[in-house]
C-alpha cells in the first residue's frame, strides 16, 4: 500500500469518526450540554437606541467607547389559514448589540428597510415595573450583525408603508 493511499484511508476514517462525534453532540440523551443560538434575517424597523460609555480620558474617541445599540428587526412568516389560503404575519424581534465601538459603527447600518443577518443568542430579561407588575422581555443578544441588502431610498423613507 502506498503512502498516499494509506493517508487517504486514515483521513477518511478520521473524518467519519469526527462526523459521528459531532452528530452526537445534539443527542437527546446528553443533558450536560446545551446550545443557545439564533440566526435571523429580516428588515430594520427604522428606530434604534444607542448608549455609549467612553473610557475615562477618551471622551472624544467614540471608537474606543463601550456601546449598547438596540433596534427592532422584522421577520415574516407564511402559513395557511383555516380556509387553506396563504397568509403572512410579521414577528418583531428586539435586538441588542454590545461592545467597544458598537455605538459608533452600528447605527450607520440600521437604515429603515435594510435587510440584516443577525446571529446571536436569546436572552430573557425579567423585572418588576414601577407599578409592581412582573414583566419579561425577550431579546436577541447579537454577536454578529451584517447588512445583506440596503433599502431602496423609497423603502427607507416615507409614510411607513412597506417595512
Amino acid at each position: 500500500m502506498s503512502f498516499l493511499s494509506a493517508s487517504y484511508l486514515l483521513a477518511r476514517s478520521t473524518l467519519s469518526r469526527s462526523t459521528i462525534k459531532s452528530s452526537r453532540a445534539f443527542s437527546t440523551t446528553v443533558t450536560s450540554k446545551s446550545y443557545n443560538r439564533v440566526t435571523l434575517v429580516g428588515r430594520v424597523s427604522g428606530s434604534f437606541r444607542e448608549k455609549s460609555f467612553p473610557k475615562e480620558g477618551q471622551e472624544g474617541n467614540p471608537e474606543e467607547a463601550f456601546g449598547i445599540v438596540s433596534f427592532s428587526l422584522a421577520t415574516d412568516r407564511n402559513f395557511k389559514d383555516a380556509d387553506g389560503q396563504w397568509q403572512r404575519t410579521t414577528d418583531w424581534h428586539r435586538v441588542v448589540k454590545k461592545g467597544v465601538g458598537v455605538a459608533d459603527y452600528l447605527p450607520r447600518q440600521l437604515a429603515k428597510g435594510n435587510m440584516l443577518l443577525v446571529d446571536g443568542k436569546i436572552h430573557y430579561n425579567q423585572f418588576t415595573d414601577a407599578e409592581g407588575q412582573e414583566k419579561s422581555i425577550t431579546e436577541i443578544i447579537a454577536q454578529q450583525v451584517k447588512v445583506l441588502a440596503k433599502a431602496h431610498p423609497e423603502e427607507g423613507e416615507g409614510d411607513g408603508d412597506g417595512y
